[in-house]
């Protein structure tokens, strides 16, 4: 089973992210080579489901709460009612793998 895109986008922005110091949305998108409105997009999403933490204003950003586990990023972008518990399986030990190749 292959990743999904915007799953491997989003682990790669929360890879990004510090809990001190907020991040930019433009800096998020260079870092990650991901297009800004589509980092964007991506981010809502993960506030939304508290993984990531916003702050507006001039000195706002993005912020990573504590350890964020692989099975939630899953769970919130490539879970569906149609995959099984090995498939499951087999897109965290990808994601594994693709959090040791990040180096930011």
């Amino acid at each position: 089973m292959k990743l999904n895109k915007t799953l491997e986008m989003a682990i790669k922005i929360v890879s990004v992210l510090g809990p001190d110091k907020p991040t930019g949305l433009r800096e998020i998108s260079e870092k990650t080579g991901c297009t800004y409105n589509y980092a964007a997009q991506i981010a809502h999403k993960l506030v939304k489901y508290q993984v990531i933490d916003s702050k507006k204003g001039l000195h706002g950003g993005y912020l990573k709460y504590a350890k964020v586990p692989v099975s939630r990023l899953v769970n919130i972008f490539a879970r569906s009612s149609r995959t099984s518990a090995p498939e499951v399986i087999a897109i965290e030990r990808q994601i594994e793998r693709l959090l040791d190749q990040i180096s930011f």
